[in-house]
């Protein structure tokens, strides 16, 4: 099965993804898996569904940084990611604090 051909668009981004578990479900067992360099499993999981995306730039904190860098790279976003680096003598836990007092369902 031939998975790409033409232009093919990044679906990997650090933006959440809703899925269908049941296409989900018919998609994986289709992949080679076996290849060495693996696959962006939201890119095939859309290219495989016929799922277009809308845009929307990445932004992933992969370093300690001041509360108020943190602010201002994610003021106005509706999504960014962190990375395990930006804990360690940086103010993230600060800032998602902030962000989110209350705990969620999954925290203890």
């Amino acid at each position: 099965m031939a998975l790409f051909g033409g232009d093919i668009n990044d679906h990997d981004s650090h933006c959440p993804i809703l899925l269908n578990k049941k296409k989900f479900l018919n998609t994986i067992p289709k992949i080679d898996w076996s290849k060495w360099y693996g696959y962006c499993l939201k890119t095939v999981y859309c290219i495989q569904n016929g799922i277009k995306a809308e845009y929307y730039p990445d932004l992933k904190i992969r370093h300690a940084n001041s509360a108020d860098e943190i602010r201002g790279a994610i003021a106005g976003r509706k999504w960014f990611s962190i990375g395990d680096r930006c804990w360690k003598g940086g103010y993230m836990k600060e800032v998602l604090e902030e962000l989110y007092p209350e705990k969620s369902k999954w925290e203890s």
